[in-house]
């Protein structure tokens, strides 16, 4: 008897895991309505960024998100000063993952918004380091933010990050089994989810 409940726990725990995803799969369509909702709302470009580090972190699973714009003119990429980062970033606009897909979307003439996902910050060429110290980046989705409109007048705003994908067992489910660790990093489900939030915050700035 021993055998065969050891035998079938594998298999138990892929269906448990199976519908814990099927569960925050829900949870993060129902979330993301509401943060659609609420940057329509926003009424000001910090508003919009309080929006991204408070909310997005919730419907996406992450651990921090991070809401970028872009000076061409200073050939600058910079974050506004928000609870999370009290003094904000400032980078040059070719440095970091950020300034990857900046020049990236620049670069495309179809002004797609696309998202660019590294689930081993360290192996990439692009990676410059953590956002702030002690911090440690294990995953990072970044995507750009275009303004609304037609295509040919659209323009790049900005990028939106998200840091450290976090387990779907939500708070209300109980304690955390001992043998659920972290998550292996971002899925096709979280890029698409991302690339609707950029879409929604290009359409609100």
């Amino acid at each position: 008897a021993e055998a065969l409940q050891l035998s079938a726990l594998p298999p138990m725990l892929q269906i448990r895991d199976c519908i814990l995803r099927m569960l925050a799969g829900d949870r993060q369509r129902e979330g993301m309505q509401a943060l659609v909702g609420k940057l329509s709302k926003a009424d000001s470009v910090m508003g919009v960024a309080k929006l991204a580090e408070d909310e997005v972190v919730q419907v996406l699973l992450g651990e921090q998100c991070t809401l970028f714009f872009i000076d061409q003119a200073q050939e600058e990429i910079w974050s506004p000063p928000t609870e999370s980062l009290p003094t904000g970033i400032c980078i040059g606009s070719r440095q970091g993952l950020v300034g990857h897909v900046a020049e990236s979307a620049l670069a495309s003439e179809k002004k797609e918004t696309f998202v660019h996902t590294c689930n081993d910050p360290p192996s990439s060429p692009y990676w410059k380091g953590d956002v702030k110290s002690g911090f440690t980046t294990r995953n990072v989705m970044t995507a750009p933010v275009w303004s609304g409109g037609k295509d040919k007048d659209r323009k790049l705003l900005g990028l939106i990050q998200v840091l450290n994908k976090r387990s779907c067992w939500a708070e209300d489910m109980g304690e955390v089994p001992s043998d659920y660790g972290e998550t292996d990093g971002w899925t096709v489900a979280d890029e698409r989810l991302l690339v609707v939030l950029a879409q929604s915050v290009g359409d609100h700035l």
